[in-house]
């Protein structure tokens, strides 16, 4: 298995012996999942925070492109008149 070694000040290993050996884990054991606790903290910050801007960019795009009952009214009327005109056009054309 790969490892690496990280040298220490003597004061901050014997910081890190006092809070392993406070938390019932080797000193070895202590780094290794501090260090886990940090690599992985931050992969899902960065993935939590990924899936909420994904969320309001969804929100956003939902209410740029979402229309209400009037929107489609007004379209619908739009289309019947731009019908209208066209008909009146060719009936112009024909004569």
């Amino acid at each position: 298995m790969p490892a690496t070694n990280v040298p220490f000040e003597p004061d901050e290993l014997d910081a890190i012996n006092r809070a392993a050996q406070a938390s019932g884990k080797s000193a070895r054991q202590y780094i290794k999942d501090a260090a886990l606790s940090a690599a992985l903290g931050r992969q899902e910050a960065f993935l939590s925070a990924a899936l909420t801007v994904g969320e309001h960019t969804r929100e956003a795009f939902q209410l740029q492109f979402s229309e209400t009952e009037e929107q489609r009214a007004l379209r619908a009327a739009e289309a019947a008149a731009a019908r209208e005109v066209h008909d009146e056009d060719e009936g112009r054309t024909a004569a």
